[in-house]
This record gives structure tokens, sequence and C-alpha cells, in this order.
């Protein structure tokens, strides 16, 4: 017995005896906790809801005596339990509600360590490239040395590939719309357009010009609820990736948080660091764009490390992509609204002419800066119903020396084929029309002797109206496609040299036949576009 229960007195010998007298060996087991929930704080409801009230308005200074002062002066008649009683039933509290406690005192904890996560975020487009694009900004856990020498946080960019999960990051000054789609329109060239982009609500994504870049390239963008990071999970990680692997291993390296950045300051005694801090840390921080040149390589080195290209190999359906790489730069870049008038576009100190303006005169355009720098040109874009749809390249007449003559002779004459091509489909709709028709239909009024019926004089007037409603449509949405070519141009240069050298000779002297010819030409488009009317009002 000593051997195997070295401790015992003859005393407790006897009540073990007399206890499995009583009831076996399950009478000589512990009763360790039996008393468990016959506290103070458990038999009294009141106090009970009162400390764990405290709990939760207080759960990241939890102190035992604070709560126990405070029960102190709400119930100054009740028994209250001890200090180290109150500090025992905290602990066993907020052991049995870890979840509950974390989402409490730590929303964000309870996100990442207890919120339920049985699916996969991937799944509907597991292996499929380009099927599902997440976007995001950050703040760079590093300084870098800015072009004035100065030491600034810059955002980071990126852009993760959901269904192969190859990823980019850009170093951007902050996040505009004009930074997000320069980033997008680069990723696009290389990896080509996806179905969906999903992001967050900040003013880069949102923004006007963002989601008509993705609406012309046919990208539907997903905006997450807001704070709801997790709905965007991938592009979350890939941050953290990025920070934890590569950004801690970089001089000027800031510090994931506040504790973070304290403790790198802590890696030097204060002499060492005082008054010399920002002078070492702007002697060895990055530029923009050597951190840029590091992130390329790290996504590349992640992409062999994480199978990316491997996947992305194994695929073999289509991808799709964008040929005109001038075409979808000239997306990215911000348009000004102008209106088209008789005159042309007047545009950061020049004049932008093109024969196309002809049957748009007085309408609203979106006109666009050549992406290249070529100050002559101006890309032109016009509203419809369907979108915006491209018009015309306009050409400067100052920057290029293009004649405004030739031109203007080539508009003129393609309005004048135009309109009087729509004026002849309404004039033919009209001669359907009759007054007594539309009388009679306005009015209601007929007899029995009539030619035309009621049923068949509506008919009759519905269908004209038809008809002359498509044919003022076709002329206010009609695009011109112009068949002049230069050899029209030289054709009317010619003519207007004819007319003025007849003109200069006396009309007695003229032949009849010339005398026609100058009478129709002075009805012509040519002879307007050259306003040679007064010239003609002088002879």
């Amino acid at each position: 017995m000593r051997e195997k229960i070295p401790t015992y007195s003859i005393p407790t010998l006897r009540r073990w005896r007399k206890y499995f007298g009583r009831g076996g060996l399950t009478a000589l087991a512990p009763r360790y906790g039996n008393r468990l929930g016959d506290g103070i704080i458990d038999q009294n409801p009141a106090i009970r809801d009162f400390v764990i009230g405290m709990i939760g308005r207080w759960p990241t200074h939890v102190r035992p005596y604070r709560i126990l002062r405070a029960m102190r002066a709400a119930f100054p008649e009740a028994r209250l339990p001890s200090r180290s009683a109150l500090r025992d039933w905290i602990n066993r509290w907020v052991a049995a509600n870890r979840a509950v406690f974390a989402a409490t005192a730590n929303p964000r904890g309870f996100k990442n360590s207890f919120k339920v996560s049985f699916g996969l975020a991937d799944a509907e487009v597991a292996g499929v490239p380009n099927a599902l694009w997440e976007i995001d900004t950050t703040v760079g856990d590093m300084f870098l040395l800015d072009e004035d020498g100065r030491l600034r946080r810059f955002c980071i960019l990126g852009v993760i590939d959901v269904g192969i999960k190859r990823v980019r990051f850009f170093v951007i000054r902050s996040e505009s719309s004009a930074d997000v789609r320069r980033a997008l329109c680069q990723l696009i060239l290389e990896w080509g357009v996806p179905s969906r982009l999903r992001g967050d609500n900040g003013s880069g994504y949102v923004a006007e010009q963002t989601q008509r870049f993705c609406r012309d390239l046919g990208i539907q963008y997903e905006a997450c609820d807001p704070f709801s990071p997790w709905q965007k999970p991938h592009i979350e990680r890939a941050f953290r990736t990025l920070q934890h692997d590569y950004f801690e291993i970089l001089p000027s390296f800031a510090g994931h948080d506040v504790r973070g950045a304290q403790a790198l300051r802590e890696q030097e005694s204060f002499a060492a660091r005082f008054g010399r801090s920002k002078e070492i840390a702007a002697k060895h921080a990055l530029r923009p764009e050597e951190l840029q040149r590091g992130i390329d390589a790290w996504c590349v080195a992640y992409a062999e490390r994480n199978g990316a290209t491997l996947r992305l190999s194994e695929w073999s359906g289509d991808l799709r992509r964008i040929s005109d790489q001038r075409a979808l730069e000239l997306l990215v870049e911000d348009g000004e609204a102008r209106t088209l008038n008789k005159t042309g576009i007047f545009f950061r100190g020049a004049r932008f002419i093109a024969v196309e303006f002809a049957d748009h005169i007085g309408e609203r355009a979106l006109v666009f800066a050549d992406p290249h720098g070529d100050l002559g040109k101006l890309y032109v874009f016009v509203e419809q119903r369907q979108g915006r749809k491209f018009l015309c390249v306009a050409e400067s007449v100052e920057r290029l020396g293009i004649n405004r003559n030739d031109t203007a002779i080539l508009a003129k004459l393609a309005q004048a084929r135009f309109i009087n091509s729509k004026k002849a489909e309404i004039r033919r709709a009209k001669r359907r029309i009759t007054p007594e028709l539309v009388a009679a239909a306005m009015t209601e009024v007929g007899t029995r002797s009539s030619s035309i019926s009621q049923e068949s004089l509506a008919d009759e007037v519905a269908h004209q109206t038809q008809e002359w409603t498509a044919a003022s449509d076709a002329l206010g949405a009609h695009s011109i496609q112009s068949s002049i070519t230069s050899d029209d141009v030289r054709e009317a240069n010619a003519q207007a040299a004819r007319y003025r050298e007849l003109r200069r000779r006396p009309e007695r002297e003229l032949p009849a036949a010339d005398r026609r010819w100058i009478a129709w030409f002075e009805t012509s488009p040519v002879f307007k576009a050259y306003s040679m009317a007064d010239e003609a009002a002088v002879a």
C-alpha cells in the first residue's frame, strides 16, 4: 500500500473503506468541481449580469479589482465574492466563450480565427485564367525616397488572377482613377481581358472614368460590401505575403503596425539614433522605381513557387486579348467633353477639324489627346444609345499645316450629299400625307359614303407617321460614309479656278454655255465652301 500511495493516514484509509461500503468503487472517485455553479456570482443573476456587462464594456481592460469596486457601489448590501474568486470566474467565462469574447474585444481577430469558412472562395474559377481578378490598394510598410528627396510612404496596388493565382503589384503615389486604369491597361496587355473585376468602394475604383473603362472593355466590376475584406480574400492574402516575405528585408522598412515600428526603433539606443534616424533612412531608402523592379522580380519568383506558371501552361482555352495597343492606351486617358460646332473643336489652344463632323454638328462629343503625345491629332467619340462610339481622328489645322479649304470642301460636299439624301426620303414620306387625311384622322369625322373607311384611314396615317419618324431618326443618327477622295478636291479646285477666270471677263462676251455653268456653280457646295458669294456680287 505504501508503495502505491506513499502518503496517507489511518483516518483516510478508514474513510475510503466507509465510502466503498456505501457506493463501491464509484464512491472513491474524485469529486473535483462538484460545487461548480454554486458560487456567489452564479447564484445571483444580477451580479452575474453586472460582471458580464463590465467585461463587454471594457473587454481589453478587464481588471478584477476594478470590477469588484464597481460591484461594491452597485450592490452595497449584497454578499460579494473575493478578488481571487472573481478572477477565477472571469477566466472560466472567457475560456468558455472564446469566440464571443473575441468578437467583442477584437472583431478583426474574430474574423481571422473564429469566423466560419468551410467553403472555397475560388471554387467557381479554379484553374481558369482571367475569369476573376481581385484588386486592392494598401499603404506600403516602408518609406521611399521621393523626387524632392523626402521620405514618403507610397501606395501599393495589387491585382491577382484568382483562377491561377498569378499576382502583380504596382507602386503608385495615391489611389487615383488614372493610376488604377494605367495598372489595368498594363495587365490587360500582358494577361488579357478579365471577365470580372472585384474590388472595394475606393475612390479610384468607383470613379466614373474607371467604371467607363471597364464598360468599354466588357469587364464586369463587382464592388464588395463596405468593411468586408473577406469578400476579396486572395488579394488580401497576397498583400500579407508580399509585405512579410519581401518588405521586411528591405531598407527603410517601417514595420507592419505601431508595435512593429516601435520594436524597430528600439533596436538602436536612443543616443545612436538621436537626430540621425531620418538621415540614415534617406541614405539607404529605395526610390519608387527601384522598389517596382524588385517587386516585379519577386512576383516572377512567387508565380514559380505557387504554381501559377504551371497552371497557365496547362490552360488550353482561349484568352480575350486587345490587339490594338494604341486604342487601349487611349481608353486610359481622361476625355474632355466638347461640342462639335461648325468651325470644328477648340482643344488646348488649337482647332481640330474632320470631314466626319459634318453630320454631327451641334452634338456633344468626348475627345482624347493622342496617348503618344502627337499634338496634331485628337480622337473623337460620340455618345449613342449603345454606348460610346469612335467617330474619327480630328487634325489640327495650325499644327499639322493641313489645307483648311480642302477639308471644308470635303465636309460641305459630304454634308450636302447626306442632307439631300435624307431630305429626299422625307419628301417621299411627306407626299403620302395629305391635309385631308390628317384632318379626318384628328377630328375622327367621316361618312359612310367616303371611299376610305375610318379604320383604313387610321392605318394609313399610322403607316405614314412611322415612315416620317424613321426618316427623321435616320437624319439624326446616320453616320457619314463619305466616298469623297483627293480627286474630288482637285476637281473642286479646278472648278473654282474656272469660275474666277470666267468672272474676270465681261458677261456679254461669254458664250451661253459658260453663263449657264456659272449659274449652276454659284448654287453648288463648292462655291459656298470657297465663300465666293461676295466675289460674285462685286463682279
